[in-house]
């Protein structure tokens, strides 16, 4: 039987996605406690100018995805499509 993918579970890939959102929030805030993180640290795949906090929050964000088990393709603004064994995630 083929291993069960991290979204075959609506509600268990809800609680993730949500436990990682959450885990992100609290640690920009940690970094970020009086706002800042607009300094330009380089550009987007789409062109657009990356502030240190948009490469904070994805660094975060795609380390806590993969400590959750997440496989899947994702679409990032810094960092373009990522393509993974699961269904795509927009970020």
């Amino acid at each position: 039987m083929a291993e069960k993918m991290w979204l075959d579970d609506a509600e268990l890939a809800q609680e993730k996605m949500k436990r990682v959102a959450l885990r992100t929030g609290e640690e920009l805030l940690k970094r970020f406690p009086y706002g800042g993180g607009g300094d330009v640290v380089g550009k987007g795949v789409d062109g657009t100018y990356t502030h240190s906090i948009d490469k904070v929050a994805e660094d975060l964000l795609f380390k806590y995805l993969e400590e959750e088990g997440f496989r899947g393709s994702v679409l990032s603004e810094e960092r373009g499509y990522i393509r993974g064994m699961e269904p795509e995630l927009m970020v």
